[in-house]
């Protein structure tokens, strides 16, 4: 007999990669390995330099676009003895990583609105980032966006790049995009809720314990007591953590970026690598945030679509704001091709 799961303790079920055109596959062709510089070591902060300013885009996944679950799906398709044993169903909720992330960061956050669309599917309760009522706003958001945050992300794919090609001489110049990449498909129980979620993997190290996954993040380096480090405690070590924990990731290889003047320069000069079991106990982190609470908004979130969607194939719209819930029309997710062409699902 099985062991029954922990509570909050994710495990992977499957995985699948995405092309360069962003197609789906059910294997894990675009899977990378960590590729350790010669003098990294995981306990101290190491010397680096990865100017992320060279090379250039190739391939950019469009960030603007309202992405859905559709990956996902094509994967449960293919597995669905993962979602129902013996004509039961074992899952409660189908989503992606980066929602169940807002959710849990959601109390921290002031003055924000989230907004999800829920569909009832023979028992299983799909979940989907809501849009907002006209384009003009998306159409507006991206003309705002800072072009900072544009920069920022593509040195995040370069930096995923030093780190993961094995001849790290050429990777300096080399083209790179942001269209391939490789997930794990995820089941975590949470109280009453098991909930399966697919979490994009950065790459795997291998050790003495196995396989494991491991994230990639480049920040730009602050001083103790100064507001870019507090917020980097309170904003960003909080989203590593949930995003890390939800992913099954034991440890994040953290590239801190140069400073010159007020000018972030893009170049990478330290590696620190992070426990992420460790992060909520960091001597700067308690009051600003804690796990348990993240987890909790969770819960509460999944108890009330559960008490509220009764019937099967009904959409019903959220609005998350502060404590409250609610009601709106919703925006229809589910492919067709889903919900008449599975037997059994």
């Amino acid at each position: 007999m099985a062991a029954a799961a922990k509570d909050r303790d994710p495990t992977k079920i499957g995985c699948f990669s995405l092309d360069i055109d962003g197609n789906f596959h059910d294997d894990d062709s675009k899977k990378k390995t960590f590729n350790k510089p010669p003098n990294y070591t995981p306990d101290v902060s190491v010397t680096v330099k990865f100017d992320l300013n060279k090379g250039r885009m190739a391939e950019r996944r469009d960030e603007q676009k309202h992405e859905k679950l559709d990956n996902l799906l094509d994967w449960i398709s293919g597995h669905k003895q993962e979602i129902i044993k013996d004509g039961n169903t074992q899952t409660d909720f189908v989503c992606r990583r980066s929602l169940l992330k807002e959710v849990m960061s959601f109390p921290f956050e002031e003055n924000k609105k989230l907004r999800l669309d829920v569909t009832l599917h023979k028992g299983i309760f799909y979940l989907n980032k809501g849009k907002y009522p006209t384009e003009n706003l998306e159409q507006q958001d991206t003309q705002q966006q800072p072009q900072m945050g544009r920069i920022e992300g593509d040195w995040g794919y370069k930096f995923e790049q030093y780190l993961t090609e094995e001849s790290t001489n050429s990777v300096p110049d080399m083209v790179y995009n942001s269209r391939e990449s490789f997930y794990n498909v995820m089941k975590v129980k949470l109280g009453s809720h098991t909930i399966v979620y697919s979490s994009r993997v950065d790459a795997v190290s291998a050790d003495e314990s196995g396989e494991h996954s491991v994230e990639f993040k480049t920040v730009k380096e602050s001083k103790p007591g100064t507001k870019p480090f507090n917020k980097y405690n309170r904003y960003k070590l909080r989203d590593m953590w949930i995003q890390s924990v939800l992913g099954g990731v034991p440890e994040i290889i953290c590239g801190l970026r140069s400073v010159e003047g007020k000018t972030d320069t893009g170049i990478v000069i330290k590696l620190k690598t992070y426990k992420t079991e460790k992060i909520p106990t960091m001597k700067d982190i308690p009051g600003l945030w804690k796990p348990d609470k993240c987890w909790k908004s969770l819960d509460k979130l999944l108890t009330f679509i559960k008490s509220n969607v009764k019937e099967n194939n009904p959409s019903l719209g959220l609005e998350m704001q502060g404590d409250d819930y609610t009601i709106r029309p919703p925006h229809e997710f589910l492919p067709e091709t889903y919900t008449t062409d599975q037997p059994g699902l």
